[in-house]
């Protein structure tokens, strides 16, 4: 069994009153009020709409003090509104927020006690695009006051080419401020940072941010601590990360690196020590690691925080003291590794109360093919969504990538209470939990992959009709933490869905990353076809029911699989992919950031002059306000299929952007049903 090392030399040391033991609270906890399971054998498979309407909850968050409690609610999956709560007085209905109908809720926040940031999506059309607009606004806990915390307002036009006011500068939160009761740090578009109050209008001035600098830390007390600047007439350009003297109390450079390297030291945490940060580096390791950092002698110290398998995610910090509370891991979902141990302690009594389970697991590792073994969730697990400042107060959820989020209100020295459920009449009976696993490519690497079965009492025990799912990206990654539809709607009517981690994929360690450089449609592909025969040689997948699915990076992928040789699909769905390499390469060389950060490992096999090689059909689906990838993308794949006489159908969704967050339920059902019909009815000779 692999021995994980966790070293933090600065473990917390904070006085919290989170003494609640794992007996009293399995004395305390009561069963989630989900829908019942059913007879596998009669249950019906979820519907599009099941899958695809509002949650009913989601988007908790706790006031800093503990005293109130917000979500998005959707009681009929169709319009949502914003709920505030009393924490003592839960029995009482919560107040509601309803905002203009044609804006959609993203998200909802506590920024101050009495304040909340509601970020907004509405469709949006300007210079003759249509695209969407985003917006953060701030209310107070009735909803009587808005603003946008900014100072500049400009006159624009919505979808319907009517003039409405909108906010030119759009709100960034730096920080919240803890120690000042009133005002948060907003930083516009411009890289202009006021001092706000948010419910008053009234702000100040109180730092400029320069047009390509990011990343800047501000402390509980409002002063900028570290920022990274891009030096674009520096030769190589180059990403450089500044941080504050605390003796000086002057900006110093302290890492510099080309645009294009993929170990870049940033700050991702200030520390109660002025002289101390918390860096995220790779130093000659293949995984991301947190160090302590010296600033005033520019030295690594220690280690703050690392895994061996896998790279090193975020850090929460307690907002008022900044001593780190939880590191977070890339594992097989974001994991949390709680430096506070009264805080471990009560996650993990929290856990064995609602009945998470583990298992050990083999692995190879990706660097070097060390075999080990390590631990992972089998099933549900249990989350920290929010706390409050004095941690005496915590919103918790138990989920999976079979059971939608439960929500539950912990309290010192309380029973859990039961909150919700974001999901309560989807049955899950024919959901599939997946596992993560690893499957061996054609030149030996290992490819890690996430793998869901069908239920095995209503539909045996396989070979199955499977659907191969990558990931966009190509720098980006899956997780095995939430219900995903586009595996579970077909899970449900018993197919087969793997998410294969193809090498280019994020999180996996630079190994990983780094092998998949100029690679697209070739290895990268190979890896997806090698988790698909994989699956056949264990008895899983049925080598003539096979197909591909895929969005953005992945709708590349699928157009990919269409043109090379030695096929092993019967029919591939593409969802807003480029045609070819060369159209990222275009798109990455119109912008002198990405020019150099990422057109430089963008290469491989153009699909679209490989049309004529087509030898399954494709079905091409996009939405009509795409400004990621531009639908005229997937239109002259499509033509060129057309073109050479091959089998290909395309489908644009009306109001649909790029990424999910900008699709209206309406888009997901549809979509759902239309890859259904595909899948039934046209994938290969008689359907897949």
């Amino acid at each position: 069994m692999l021995n994980f090392v966790f070293r933090s030399p600065r473990r917390s040391s904070l006085r919290t009153a989170l003494l609640l033991s794992a007996s009293v609270i399995l004395s305390a906890v009561t069963v989630p009020h989900a829908m019942a399971a059913t007879d596998p054998v009669t249950a019906v498979a979820p519907s599009a709409e099941a899958f695809g309407k509002l949650p009913a909850l989601t988007s908790m968050t706790l006031s800093p003090d503990g005293k109130h409690m917000a979500a998005i609610v959707s009681p009929d999956g169709k319009v949502a509104r914003i709920a505030v709560w009393e924490v003592s007085a839960l029995n009482v209905a919560p107040t509601q927020l309803a905002l203009d109908p044609r804006v959609s809720l993203v998200s909802v926040s506590f920024v101050k006690d009495g304040v909340l940031a509601v970020e907004t999506r509405q469709l949006f059309g300007v210079a003759g695009e249509d695209t969407h607009l985003f917006q953060t606004l701030f209310t107070d806990l009735k909803g009587s006051k808005w603003s946008t915390g900014l100072p500049r307002a400009e006159k624009s036009i919505d979808a319907d080419y009517k003039e409405i006011d909108i906010i030119v500068n759009q709100p960034r939160i730096v920080s919240t401020l803890p120690l000042d009761p009133d005002n948060i740090l907003i930083q516009d578009s411009d890289g202009a940072v006021y001092k706000s109050n948010p419910l008053t209008g009234k702000y100040l001035k109180v730092a400029q941010i320069g047009q390509r600098e990011t990343l800047a830390y501000f402390d509980q007390k409002g002063v900028l601590r570290a920022k990274v600047g891009i030096e674009l007439n520096a030769e190589p350009p180059a990403t450089v990360q500044f941080i504050l003297n605390p003796e000086t109390r002057r900006m110093e450079e302290h890492f510099r690196a080309p645009l294009r390297e993929r170990d870049f030291p940033s700050v991702v945490g200030l520390t109660p020590d002025p002289n101390i940060v918390l860096v995220q580096a790779r130093r000659d390791k293949d995984n991301t690691v947190v160090y302590n950092y010296d600033i005033k002698n520019k030295a690594f110290v220690d280690i703050a925080f690392e895994h061996p398998l896998f790279d090193a995610g975020s850090v929460l910090i307690a907002p008022e003291s900044l001593e780190p509370i939880v590191f977070y891991y890339e594992g097989e979902r974001p994991t949390a590794y709680y430096v506070n141990e009264n805080l471990e302690s009560l996650m993990k009594g929290i856990a064995q109360a609602l009945g998470v389970k583990s298992e050990l697991i083999d692995w190879t590792t990706l660097n070097g093919g060390k075999k080990v073994k390590f631990r992972v969730t089998d099933g549900p697990d249990v989350n920290l969504v929010d706390i409050s400042n004095n941690r005496a107060t915590a919103i918790i959820s138990l989920e999976g990538s079979a059971q939608p989020a439960t929500y539950y209100l912990y309290q010192e020295g309380q029973p859990l209470v039961s909150l919700g459920s974001a999901r309560p009449d989807l049955d899950t009976t024919l959901l599939g939990d997946g596992y993560l696993t690893q499957f061996t490519a054609r030149d030996g690497r290992p490819i890690p992959a996430f793998v869901y079965r069908p239920n095995e009492t209503r539909y045996g025990t396989g070979p199955y009709p499977t659907i191969i799912l990558p990931h966009g990206g190509p720098w980006a990654r899956d997780y095995n933490d939430s219900i995903d539809p586009w595996v579970q709607y077909f899970v449900a009517r018993g197919y087969l869905v793997a998410k294969p981690q193809f090498r280019g994929s994020a999180g996996w360690g630079l190994s990983q990353l780094a092998a998949g450089d100029n690679r697209w449609g070739l290895e990268m592909s190979d890896d997806m076809d090698d988790v698909a025969l994989g699956l056949v040689a264990q008895g899983l997948a049925n080598k003539d029911r096979l197909a591909i699915h895929g969005y953005s990076f992945g709708g590349y992928s699928a157009m990919a699989a269409v043109v090379r040789p030695n096929q092993i699909y019967q029919c591939a769905m593409s969802g807003a992919g480029p045609a070819s390499p060369s159209s990222m390469k275009y798109e990455t060389g119109m912008n002198r950031v990405l020019e150099h950060r990422q057109r430089p490992f963008v290469d491989g096999l153009d699909a679209r002059s490989a049309a004529r090689s087509a030898s399954i059909p494709i079905l091409i689906y996009h939405g009509d306000r795409d400004t990621n990838v531009r639908p005229a993308e997937s239109e002259i794949f499509h033509g060129a299929l057309r073109g050479a006489g091959k089998t290909t159908e395309r489908v644009v969704f009306k109001d649909m952007g790029h990424g999910s967050v900008t699709w209206s339920p309406e888009n997901m059902i549809d979509l759902l049903k239309l890859l259904e019909v595909y899948v039934t009815t046209k994938c290969g000779p008689d359907g897949l």
